[in-house]
């Protein structure tokens, strides 16, 4: 049987490349985090008229669509490290971290990519996958950050907020404030290609932040362009199917959320998982529905009034005669209501939260709290949060056996 691995839940690092540039002789400089540089020769040559045996140098030594070069592929005159270098330009990094009483503190890291430029929010939307910012036990994570390519180091973090996403399709939507790290980069949008026209043989990159080491690239080919995988999703309970791409580009722990490009640096994809040497990665035509079908249009993010609803998925494990309760948090709540009664239909009454002398509880204070199982008969608890200044509705209720 096949085994698959939702690429990313790696512990993360900063280093890795700081910034890559092609200078005025065709030839591509990298500088990596340490500050040291190196020259990888000549990438992109120009289409003088002096090309050595073709007009406008179509056949020119070292020339972008000349056959002098050792970096042209299959004669088509496409060039993978320009492709890549203009990939990497939309390429972040996506640390996730989460707090449970439970676990700990923990953090995952992934990738992402720079899709669009909100003009009237002033910021930009990342597009990942939700594996990335979602946690079993946890939910969504309350504090992400993201880290450009070419500044994947301690200055170089910035804050990011979950807009949406999908669990079905494993795509989740991130905003990050425009920003002076942001404005003095080469950081760019993504071109996105259309993936109903690849084919098998294609070439295909993969951008991505694998083991949480930074910015990095791998290089193969389409070998699937379009076949059906089913697996268990993020919540580790929902069956799902993907239509997905299959390469031979490899990827690794931290490139969930990365890009699949192709040989012009456009994205045709989204790196999600692997298994038994098979890559592979959510195309385009279905990423793109995520975003589209918001309920919120990008351009309304920053004046949208947010409506929350009640929290969800209730749960709790039993030790030493207390039951650990949790729920997914609800996104923009400034605290919760706990409410306790003896029976599901009966009076419920808000907990006191002994710790705070108060009945406000938070959902990293602690993530999970114990409360004391009576061994005579059942509690039912009820949660509520509050946004805005205005309490949500109520939960389902939660039965807590004795």
């Amino acid at each position: 049987s096949l085994s698959f691995v939702l690429s990313s839940c790696y512990a993360p690092s900063y280093k890795g490349v700081r910034d890559t540039y092609i200078n005025e002789d065709g030839e591509l400089i990298i500088t990596y985090t340490n500050g040291d540089k190196e020259n990888l020769g000549v990438v992109v040559g120009q289409d003088g008229k002096d090309g050595k045996d073709g007009q406008d140098g179509e056949d020119g030594e070292d020339g972008r669509d000349g056959s002098g070069s050792d970096v042209i592929i299959n004669g088509s005159g496409q060039n993978i490290s320009y492709a890549t270098s203009k990939a990497a330009r939309s390429a972040v990094s996506v640390v996730a971290s989460y707090n449970d009483v439970l676990h700990g503190q923990f953090a995952s890291s992934g990738s992402g990519v720079i899709y669009k430029y909100d003009k009237k929010a002033d910021g930009y939307f990342i597009i990942t996958n939700y594996h990335v910012v979602f946690d079993a036990d946890c939910g969504i994570s309350q504090e992400i950050h993201v880290l450009l390519y070419g500044n994947e180091y301690q200055e170089g973090i910035m804050d990011a907020e979950y807009v949406g996403g999908s669990l079905s399709y494993d795509i989740a939507v991130l905003f990050v404030k425009n920003n002076d790290i942001i404005k003095k980069s080469s950081a760019a949008c993504v071109d996105v290609a259309d993936s109903n026209t690849v084919s098998i043989g294609d070439v295909a990159i993969a951008v991505g932040n694998a083991r949480g080491e930074g910015i990095s690239a791998t290089s193969g080919v389409i070998s699937v362009d379009s076949e059906n995988l089913e697996m268990t999703g993020a919540d580790e309970k929902t069956a799902v199917k993907f239509r997905v791409m299959r390469t031979d580009a490899s990827v690794n722990k931290g490139n969930s959320g990365g890009g699949l490009f192709d040989a012009s640096g456009k994205l045709i994809g989204i790196t999600s998982f692997y298994g038994n040497g098979q890559y592979f990665s959510i195309p385009m035509s279905l990423v793109q529905q995520v975003p589209q079908g918001l309920s919120v249009p990008l351009s309304q993010m920053k004046t949208y009034a947010y409506t929350a609803s009640a929290p969800k998925n209730l749960r709790y494990t039993k030790k030493n005669n207390y039951a650990y309760v949790s729920w997914s948090p609800v996104y923009g709540a400034e605290h919760y209501y706990v409410y306790t009664a003896n029976s599901e239909k009966g009076s419920y009454k808000k907990l006191k939260n002994s710790t705070l002398g108060s009945d406000i509880w938070y959902w990293g204070f602690p993530q999970s709290f114990g409360i004391s199982i009576n061994p005579k008969k059942a509690y039912y608890m009820k949660v509520s949060a509050v946004v805005n200044g205005v309490e949500t509705p109520l939960s389902a209720p939660l039965k807590i056996s004795r």
